[in-house]
């Protein structure tokens, strides 16, 4: 994984800074040198945080589902620094949880956008 898979050439690539918000957002990530296309919209990464979250879920259904929700053509050839990518660029090269774990399993989720979504919907109101 690459430094610019946040910010992109255009975004400036550091956590918390405006370019984020607005320059070009990323639109891949980088595993083993090679640049690999990502789904960018919001639903894509709703249904990965879902799929992730999910306790139920075995951990190799969430591999493939994860996998298929985020990259457009082709994947890179390592599953496992595939989904390490996808991962970091869901959390935009924020740490990430310990391998093994799902997203949010460690503590206690902030949030949930299944539980949550009219209150994040009327945020955006």
């Amino acid at each position: 994984m690459s430094g610019d898979m946040c910010g992109g050439a255009a975004g400036g690539g550091m956590r918390g800074e405006m370019g984020l918000l607005t320059g070009a957002p990323p639109d891949f990530v980088t595993v083993a040198g090679v640049r690999y296309a990502v789904h960018t919209t919001h639903r894509n990464w709703i249904r990965f945080d879902s799929l992730m979250s999910d306790p139920d879920c075995p951990a190799p259904d969430k591999l493939i589902g994860a996998l298929r929700l985020c990259y457009v053509r082709r994947l890179p050839p390592d599953a496992a620094a595939a989904l390490d990518a996808a991962v970091g660029f869901y959390l935009c090269g924020d740490e990430r949880p310990a391998r093994g774990g799902a997203l949010g399993s460690a503590q206690r989720r902030a949030y949930s956008f299944a539980h949550d979504a009219k209150y994040i919907y009327a945020a955006f109101l």
